[in-house]
C-alpha cells in the first residue's frame, strides 16, 4: 500500500503533512488508482486464481501476472498446475493448416 500512497502524492503533488494527504483512507487511494488506469484506457482483468477484477497487470490480492487475454490467462494457469498442453492446437486449433503446394509439371 505504500507504493500507492506514494502514487497519491506524487499524483496530487501532495506533501505528507497535507490533511488531504492523512485523511484519505487506502480504500480511496485505491478506488482512485483503478479510475485512472481505466482513464488511461487499461482493460478490466479477472484473475484466473482468485477471481480478483482490477486494472492492473497484477493481482493486488494474490500478486500474479494477470493480461486481458482469457486465453493466455488461462494457459498459463494450466501451465503452472503441471498440465502437458499442446500450445500449437489451443491457439491455432482447426484454423490452421499446413498449404499444400502443387507441384508444377516438368520441375
Amino acid at each position: 500500500m505504500d507504493k500507492l500512497r506514494f502514487w497519491f502524492r506524487k499524483t496530487y503533488n501532495l506533501p505528507p503533512t497535507d490533511p488531504r494527504y492523512q485523511n484519505v483512507t487506502d480504500e480511496e487511494i485505491t478506488l482512485e488508482y483503478e479510475m485512472h488506469l481505466a482513464a488511461d484506457g487499461k482493460s478490466l482483468k479477472t484473475c484466473f486464481k482468485c477471481g480478483y477484477k482490477t486494472y492492473r497487470d497484477q493481482c493486488p490480492e494474490c500478486g500474479v501476472e494477470i493480461s486481458s487475454d482469457s486465453t493466455a490467462d488461462e494457459i498459463l494457469e494450466r501451465l503452472e498446475n503441471g498440465e502437458d498442453i499442446d500450445l500449437e492446437e489451443i491457439l491455432r486449433g482447426d484454423q490452421w493448416k499446413p498449404v499444400e503446394v502443387p507441384k508444377q509439371a516438368g520441375a
